[in-house]
């Protein structure tokens, strides 16, 4: 019986010593994930509703933590109000609600994260003083999806990753988002890497056919 208990509890212990040693991957470590891309234009207004995951705590400092569904919706005005918030009918699937929009100082933007997810079928609109703004799924058309993003960005990185490794474990966090650099509608997967050592590693992918745009 004593025995059968030793080898009871070192089967216990050997379990737990895997789970302890698993290597974190870099795949892991993606702090913000932006899988289906929205937008909307009207003469004044651009917009884009982002669906994905990112860090319940969206703090950049290389550490990453649980992830959460998250939808945020990006206002920009060619003439903006002159408000800290403007309130907007945010409407899904016929079902109308009030949505605050707030300021984004960094960039000039009216953002507000819902806290869940939208589906990629759903039929969007936003309306603001008289303004109204259909949301179209543009990423079903994109050749490169959000996985194909990160395979072609981490493929481009190759040998660079080593410096954000440690004893085997990645030691960062990662972000991969939708940017539309030039305000033109030629869009881009940005992928981007912030290290514990604060190194930082980016690269853009064009969505149209995978190529590199840019890398720093």
């Amino acid at each position: 019986m004593k025995k059968f208990l030793l080898v009871f509890m070192l089967a216990i212990l050997s379990i737990s010593m895997v789970g302890c040693n698993k290597k974190m991957k870099i795949e892991d470590c993606i702090s913000e994930q932006t899988k289906i891309y929205f937008q909307a234009e009207t003469e004044n207004v651009k917009g884009s509703l982002c669906v994905g995951e990112r860090e319940e705590n969206f703090i950049y400092d290389g550490v990453h933590t649980k992830n959460v569904d998250f939808t945020l919706i990006t206002l920009k005005f060619k003439v903006q109000p002159i408000k800290n918030a403007i309130e907007t009918k945010l409407t899904v699937n016929d079902v109308e609600k009030d949505l605050l929009l707030e300021l984004n100082p960094m960039n000039h933007t009216y953002m507000a994260d819902l806290g869940y997810l939208l589906k990629a079928d759903d039929k969007i609109s936003l309306s603001y003083d008289n303004i109204v703004l259909n949301f179209e799924n543009i990423s079903k058309n994109f050749k490169i999806q959000y996985n194909d993003a990160v395979k072609i960005a981490l493929d481009e990185f190759g040998d660079d990753l080593k410096q954000f490794y440690s004893k085997g474990n990645f030691q960062g966090e990662c972000y991969l988002q939708v940017f539309d650099f030039n305000n033109d509608n030629n869009l881009f997967w940005t992928f981007s890497i912030f290290g514990k050592n604060k190194k930082v590693m980016n690269v853009v992918i064009d969505v149209k056919d995978g190529s590199i745009y840019l890398k720093f």
